[in-house]
């Protein structure tokens, strides 16, 4: 491209030199002014333009660089991963390598792992199976992907995870038959269930053609009858079947394949084109196994969904309607009786609070009584009156006003004898402001 946009700078920049000079001569000294007014024109709007197009573009950029960052460092790590899982494999399996990374490219549709979660496990079973297999890094390769493969069959068939699958397997390299349970598969997990197991597969590939005697003590024979006892129970394929017809399975292949083209994506050895045509033909059979699905959901499904909810809508509606009924009963009773409630406490409070003023006036009474007893030397014998309404007394000899009477008596300890007529006048003024004082 740049070869190319240097033969036409050289090819046209010397042909337009002079061109200025000449078509100001041909158009006069107006197509000066011409041009630079429409060329003003065009910069302000074209820049204008070009302004808020940038800012599209660059938001549009920092949002793709952003992602393409993103996928860079998942790529970096994955390679990372392989670049160390990978050398682990060469060193164990030694010349048996190439077939280890074959099966490790196609792990994610026969086992649905990716590339690295796949060495990571046959290296962890390489030593073992070297040692009981002689030395013979080939068969050691084989049991391992056998064991692989066996793992995966077991969690598509019971749904049990994959680490607990898979520590049920590690424990027979240890002798420890304990997690043997975690495979659901109805092994007791004691060393004396699993030599019964061992017996039964011996005895099951003898009557098939491919006579075996594996021994307990021997790890590589321990984990190809665990094996060939997972075949029995007819799990053979499990894995890769449902990787290619069924949702779960698909989905988990997309994402193993996608990790695989991470890697490929930062190894500059790798077959970029197949592992991104694997990652496609990955998604391609997870939406065949989706779209059914959705289309079924949303034209059969949902209708169906709706119809079966006005049906047991119209069925209920009678008990509905009768709970409605009674529920509104309820709340009719029990707002009747908290408005009983509320007219007998209101009447209570009522009395409550004419007994408290009342007494206070009686108290009020009693204490002027008293006052008026201290400070005129008089007693107040008919309490009565003042409830009455004050209308008269009687001074001194007893003249009656009103109905009631009023009797006076001068105290001898009295600082200042009063006539009887300031005792009247005083007496009678603070009756008038007592009575006042309760109206």
């Amino acid at each position: 491209m740049s070869t190319e946009l240097g033969k036409a700078y050289v090819q046209i920049i010397p042909s337009a030199e002079g061109i200025k000079g000449r078509i100001t001569e041909a158009l006069g000294g107006e197509a000066e002014v011409a041009g630079k007014s429409a060329g003003s024109t065009f910069a302000s709007g074209f820049g204008a333009t070009l302004k808020t197009a940038g800012k599209a573009i660059a938001a549009g950029a920092a949002v793709a660089g952003a992602a393409a960052v993103a996928v860079g460092k998942q790529a970096l790590d994955a390679y990372a991963d392989y670049e160390q899982l990978a050398g682990g494999a060469q060193l164990m399996f030694g010349d048996a390598y190439e077939s280890v990374a074959e099966r490790a490219a196609k792990a994610y549709k026969t086992v649905q792992m990716s590339q690295n979660d796949y060495l990571q496990q046959v290296n962890g079973f390489a030593t073992g199976l070297k040692t009981a297999l002689g030395g013979n890094e080939q068969a050691a390769a084989d049991l391992a992907d056998r064991i692989l493969t066996a793992e995966a069959d077991v969690v598509a068939a019971t749904g049990n995870s994959q680490e607990a699958v898979q520590n049920a397997f590690a424990g027979i390299m240890k002798s420890n038959y304990t997690m043997l349970d975690n495979l659901q598969l109805g092994i007791t997990p004691t060393k004396e269930g699993f030599q019964e197991l061992i017996d039964k597969v011996n005895e099951w590939n003898t009557a098939n053609g491919e006579a075996t005697n594996y021994q307990i003590d021997n790890l590589a024979d321990a984990q190809s009858a665990l094996v060939d006892y997972i075949e029995m129970q007819g799990l053979a394929g499990y894995a890769a079947n449902e990787a290619a017809g069924t949702i779960s399975g698909s989905v988990a292949s997309v994402k193993a394949s996608w990790q695989n083209l991470l890697v490929a994506l930062a190894d500059e050895n790798a077959d970029f084109e197949a592992t991104f045509d694997a990652f496609a033909e990955s998604i391609v059979a997870a939406g065949s196994n989706i779209i059914p699905r959705v289309i079924v959901i949303l034209v059969k499904g949902i209708p169906k969904l709706a119809a079966a909810i006005v049906k047991a809508f119209i069925a209920a509606w009678p008990e509905i309607k009768q709970a409605g009924i009674d529920l509104i009963d309820q709340a009719g009773e029990g707002i009747k009786t908290a408005w009983s409630k509320a007219k007998e406490w209101g009447s209570q409070l009522i009395q409550n609070l004419i007994d408290g003023i009342l007494g206070k006036a009686r108290e009020l009474f009693d204490t002027v009584s008293n006052i008026v007893g201290s400070v005129f030397g008089t007693t107040v014998e008919d309490r009565g009156y003042i409830a009455a309404g004050y209308s008269g007394g009687t001074v001194g000899g007893g003249t009656t006003r009103g109905g009631s009477t009023v009797n006076f008596t001068q105290i001898n300890n009295s600082p200042k004898a009063l006539s009887r007529t300031e005792i009247y006048r005083k007496t009678n003024s603070m009756f008038a402001q007592l009575q006042g004082g309760l109206a």
